[in-house]
């Protein structure tokens, strides 16, 4: 974690104590102090390695969603009554966290592990618990448009520290020609640039549409310094499916907001060989090498592809259980070397294998039902920053389906974590508009009602 200002062995211990004590003041008095203080925190992998040498250290996310939920529930703050609560959004919620459990009885039973707490799969469940509850979390506790636009710009500034920690690790790199070595990450410390490249993919459209929508001068440059940063990262990721995802977003955003995007889209797919950098190039070129006309890398997933594809036809509705492919001992020749492989660098093979055709329905209706809140949220809000919140979310799902082609991220916490808060704060950006539209035929009835009286009057 090197900040480039002295302070690189300094920062974790200051950073550990003010969270000691934004535990204590979001426990005894406002649960929002612990939301902004988390919100940032969960990009910083790097950083939260650093503070594992401290009491309590190694669980401090843990630790922050304990007494957020703890506060929440001392709160007696009732859930949210938006009908997008009390509908399809919930149920599809529900349907996930209820069949992802369901999952680890059935790896128990098809693999004869023991069901505790200490199994790796529980763990890895209980992480992508996370998720769901910080989307109830933000939900049941942001008031109101002013904490929207904090936490937003929270995110905005996490991820431009992001942009540093990747500019520190990859700026004295020689990048004439692509190498492996120049694939460096972040700070997401125990994940890799395919990753990270989704990451930004999924979170710098939200920002982008922010910032064409944006009236407050000084957070428009936020925003508008944020994509930039974020997409010049993205480009030297080295990741094929970020620039998937990325073109997804880029389509989407030209068809919805502004057609100029589609001619700079359209221009820059026929021209983009000379204005990419060379190793980009090369990267993208990699994808059609060798004897079978692609490279080793992507061989590798057709071999693993090929395999699970075998094992998905033998149990096709329900799966091997949550986390099976960790277990199934898929392996790949690369280098010379047998590898068994922990990902099948798809999400929806994964899924499939995993939960089954059940699971895979249940997950791609959740995006569905996703991009539909976000898109409503742009098409009803007259608030300019609620449409750009609306807008950008709708193609940060899209975002993820398209990343999601070549790898598997969205159970976890580093890469989804945005998603989920996005999600909460769109169906608040949708409370908020539908609560103004209730309000606005009184101040128009007020004027209306005088002016009866003065003519009765007269």
């Amino acid at each position: 974690m090197e900040l480039g200002i002295g302070l690189t062995k300094i920062i974790p211990l200051i950073v550990y104590l003010t969270g000691i004590g934004i535990l204590f003041v979001t426990l005894f008095y406002k649960i929002e102090f612990g939301i902004y203080f988390l919100i940032p925190l969960l990009t910083q992998q790097t950083l939260l390695e650093y503070m594992r040498d401290y009491p309590g250290g190694k669980d401090f996310i843990d630790l922050f969603f304990f007494v957020l939920l703890l506060k929440w529930m001392l709160s007696r703050q009732e859930f949210r009554k938006a009908p997008e609560l009390r509908g399809s959004l919930s149920i599809s919620i529900g349907a996930i966290v209820v069949w992802t459990f369901i999952g680890l009885w059935i790896l128990t039973h098809t693999f004869g592990f023991p069901f505790s707490i200490s199994n790796k799969a529980f763990i890895h469940w209980k992480n992508f618990l996370m998720l769901p509850l910080l989307f109830l979390i933000i939900v049941n506790n942001v008031k109101d448009e002013k904490q929207i636009k904090i936490i937003l710009t929270l995110m905005a500034i996490s991820m431009l520290y992001m942009d540093r920690s990747f500019y520190n690790n990859f700026a004295d790199k020689d990048r004439s020609n692509f190498d492996e070595s120049l694939r460096v990450g972040t700070t997401f410390s125990y994940l890799g640039p395919n990753e990270t490249a989704v990451f930004y993919a999924q979170n710098s459209i939200v920002i982008l549409s922010l910032f064409f929508f944006e009236l407050h001068k000084r957070r428009k440059m936020l925003f508008g310094v944020t994509v930039v940063f974020n997409y010049w990262c993205l480009m030297f990721l080295y990741s094929r499916g970020g620039y998937l995802a990325a073109l997804v977003t880029f389509f989407f955003f030209g068809v919805t907001k502004d057609r100029r995007f589609l001619v700079l889209l359209v221009l820059g797919l026929i021209f983009w060989q000379t204005f990419v950098p060379a190793s980009v190039q090369q990267r993208i070129q990699m994808s059609k090498q060798g004897k079978r006309g692609i490279d080793s890398s992507i061989a590798a997933r057709y071999d693993m592809w090929d395999q699970a594809w075998e094992l998905i036809k033998e149990n096709p509705i329900l799966g091997y259980g949550y986390y099976a492919t960790h277990n199934l001992g898929i392996e790949t020749a690369g280098n010379r070397k047998i590898k068994k492989r922990a990902s099948l660098h798809n999400g929806y093979m994964q899924l499939l294998l995993d939960q089954g055709l059940i699971g895979l329905g249940i997950f791609l209706i959740f995006f569905f039902i996703s991009f539909r809140v976000g898109w409503r949220l742009f098409r009803t809000a007259k608030d300019p920053f609620l449409k750009g919140l609306g807008l950008g979310f709708a193609g940060c799902v899209l975002a993820v389906l398209a990343g999601n082609v070549a790898g598997s991220y969205w159970f976890y916490l580093n890469v989804s974590a945005y998603y989920w808060i996005n999600l909460g704060l769109v169906i608040r950006g949708l409370e908020i508009t539908k609560e103004s539209e209730l309000e606005s035929p009184q101040e128009f009835q007020q004027p209306k009602a005088k002016f009866a009286a003065v003519v009765h009057n007269k």
